[in-house]
């Protein structure tokens, strides 16, 4: 009862307003309305009826459908406010990628052999680079090491690792990957030569070459001829945190 005469209250409140037309059409629904005017400042449902109050004036509705409109309620729709961005997104890479990055960061693949984008690459402070193939009994002892240092440090230590395989197929290379879980993108095979890391990991293999993103060597397995190797250049890149 006290519904009603406060429905009963409204509509006389309203009928003094002048019946215009305006944008909003007949038979267009609540979504459509609430598009263009925004929030009502109130409404009332009685049964199949609802009324959506304005400061200037009413739509009313039935079954979900404009039926009739009363008062002028201005036809121009409110500025809506666009959404915000969430925080939750990676952010995209603020800085240019170097002539060093830009050789290699369109080449890259998951273990499944898919194109893969790192957009952050020129925001990293170091690049990893990992020479290695599974025909090389070395290199399967000493990869899960490094799966395991990656898991645990990739974050705090703000770099990425990129895998230059030195195995005979890319088949071969690709299997590799998948058999040792390897978390980071890899050179894909037929764009090594170009990708301007090759023959910068020394004569053997297992071998890790930390780059700064411009290219510059922080650290090798190899001193010239003197293999050091990979364990030499994790403990180098810890202390960089």
């Amino acid at each position: 009862m006290h519904l009603l005469i406060k429905y009963l209250s409204i509509g006389l409140l309203a009928a003094a307003l002048p019946m215009i037309s305006i944008a909003v059409e007949i038979g267009q629904t609540e979504i459509e309305v609430r598009r263009q005017y925004g929030k009502a400042s109130s409404s009332i449902s009685v049964g199949a009826k609802k009324v959506l109050v304005y400061p200037a004036g009413r739509v009313i509705l039935i079954n979900g459908k404009v039926s009739e409109i009363e008062g002028d309620l201005d036809a121009k729709a409110p500025e809506v406010e666009a959404p915000k961005k969430s925080e939750s997104k990676k952010a995209v890479s603020k800085k240019a990628p170097s002539k060093f990055i830009s050789k290699f960061q369109n080449d890259l693949v998951d273990a499944k052999g898919a194109s893969v984008q790192v957009p952050d690459l020129a925001d990293k402070n170091y690049i990893l680079v990992y020479y290695s193939a599974s025909w090389c009994p070395p290199c399967r002892k000493f990869t899960p090491k490094l799966v395991s240092f990656y898991k645990k440090y990739q974050k705090k230590g703000n770099f990425e690792l990129i895998f230059m395989s030195s195995d005979r197929s890319a088949k071969d290379s690709k299997s590799y990957m998948q058999d040792y879980k390897m978390p980071w993108p890899a050179v894909r095979y037929d764009r090594m030569s170009s990708s301007g890391l090759q023959g910068k990991g020394g004569r053997g293999i297992p071998s890790l070459v930390l780059f700064d993103t411009k290219g510059k060597i922080v650290s090798s397995s190899y001193n010239g001829r003197n293999y050091l190797g990979p364990n030499k250049v994790l403990d180098d890149l810890k202390k960089k945190f």
